[in-house]
């Protein structure tokens, strides 16, 4: 079993400072296993090219049974798009694998 850093949700708050980007903190220290469903989430964004211009989708995924929790698409890739996204995964927090969006 691998230790994870536990990071505060200060901790992150105090590491952003306006008009600067800093890098996020590897909370997960690049290990994207889970042990149990609902310890790990995690986010991606990617970037999709259509005949209308590009379109963005933001995914949360549990890191244990890999399975979509929520998304959210968008026009810009933006913390917005990421922001939208968790409203939708929230809501299934410990629904186990047989709920699905």
């Amino acid at each position: 079993m691998h230790e994870r850093a536990q990071t505060t949700w200060a901790e992150l708050q105090g590491s952003w400072q306006p008009g600067k980007r800093l890098a996020s903190p590897d909370v997960v220290q690049r290990d994207f296993t889970a042990e149990a469903p609902d310890l790990v989430w995690c986010g991606e964004m990617t970037e999709i090219e259509t005949e209308e211009g590009k379109l963005y989708p933001a995914t949360v995924i549990d890191l244990f049974s890999r399975r979509p929790l929520g998304y959210a698409m968008g026009e810009r890739h933006d913390a917005g798009l990421v922001v939208a996204a968790w409203p939708e995964a929230c809501p299934n927090f410990g629904a186990g694998p047989s709920r699905s969006l």
